[in-house]
């Protein structure tokens, strides 16, 4: 993915009203596109089975555009996933850590997945991204589900996503410091982290996000990328609203 010299993280534009306001969200998608800054544009699963990942991508701007799928299946279904959204333009898309990628008794359908891929399209601008836990989930959550603190849980499947071949991980930004510590320690310092769920001071957040940070908490970082949807979509003067974004991102 080409991108411009950076002063912060790569902030994605989650454009999520897509199937319910299409035309509303894409005019407030063009009128975002003239904001000078490191940024691309999100659209959901839902939006792409509406639409065709090829049709979508075509009525994205110029920019750079992430699919957000959320992958979990077989690594025959997953590799022709990658294949699609390769052909129709896309730069970025993610798949579940628990999708496997340690070779433990055939649990590495994601690093076959992406292994295959890789080899029919070398040098695919095409970046694969392991989601470790949603931002929506809580340490309650992860408890129940894993039997293990949030962290921890993050943190192994930051590790199966490494042994997959992923290029960045998804990890709420609560856990960033747990992640950080972990890749300094196994020696991958290049492995980006993306983080959903940011909110300016002031912001309102709904109860579906459970893990929250402030843009001023990843600033001047590169390697991290943020994802803001609702902050900025849902704004009133949505160009405004991304112009300060993108500048508390930067420090």
């Amino acid at each position: 993915m080409e991108k411009s010299v950076q002063n912060g993280p790569f902030l994605w534009v989650a454009l999520d009203s897509l199937v319910e306001d299409e035309l509303g969200t894409f005019a407030v998608m063009d009128t975002l596109e003239k904001v000078e800054g490191d940024f691309g544009f999100k659209v959901g699963g839902d939006y792409l089975l509406k639409r065709s990942a090829k049709d979508a991508r075509a009525r994205l701007s110029s920019r750079p555009a992430f699919a957000d799928i959320k992958m979990w299946s077989s690594a025959d279904v997953m590799e022709r996933s990658l294949h699609i959204l390769h052909d129709a333009g896309f730069e970025a898309t993610n798949a579940y850590a628990l999708a496997g990628g340690y070779d433990r008794e055939g649990g590495d359908e994601l690093k076959r997945a992406i292994t295959a891929f890789r080899e029919h399209h070398t040098g695919s601008r095409l970046r694969i991204y392991a989601l470790t836990v949603l931002t929506h989930y809580s340490n309650t959550y992860s408890k129940r589900q894993f039997s293990r603190e949030l962290h921890w849980q993050v943190r192994a499947m930051v590790g199966e996503g490494i042994a997959a071949g992923a290029v960045g991980v998804i990890v709420p930004g609560t856990t960033l410091s747990s992640v950080d510590d972990l890749l300094l320690r196994g020696a991958h310092s290049s492995i980006l982290k993306i983080i959903p769920g940011i909110r300016r001071a002031g912001e309102v957040n709904d109860d579906r996000q459970k893990q929250v940070i402030r843009p001023e908490d990843i600033a001047g970082r590169t390697d991290v990328e943020a994802v803001v949807g609702e902050p900025i979509m849902g704004s009133s003067d949505s160009k405004s609203a991304l112009e300060q974004m993108l500048k508390a991102l930067q420090g």
